[in-house]
């Protein structure tokens, strides 16, 4: 069964969705549903971490210098 869901989101994101479903000749409810159902399935799977906690751990990656 499929539900209605309001969703806010800034004028310059919805151009570009709707751009992006443009090109690939779909509406754009299609394109950010398939990219809602993306997410949670890839969360299922993968343990997400914060932005914030990403950039933390990679900064004290030690620099790679090519000789």
């Amino acid at each position: 069964m499929m539900v209605t869901a309001s969703l806010r989101i800034s004028l310059g994101v919805q151009r570009r969705v709707q751009a992006y479903a443009a090109t690939r000749g779909m509406k754009p409810t299609t394109v950010m549903r398939g990219w809602i159902e993306q997410m949670l399935a890839a969360a299922e799977v993968d343990r997400p971490i914060s932005l914030q906690d990403a950039l933390r751990v990679l900064t004290q990656l030690p620099e790679n210098r090519a000789a």
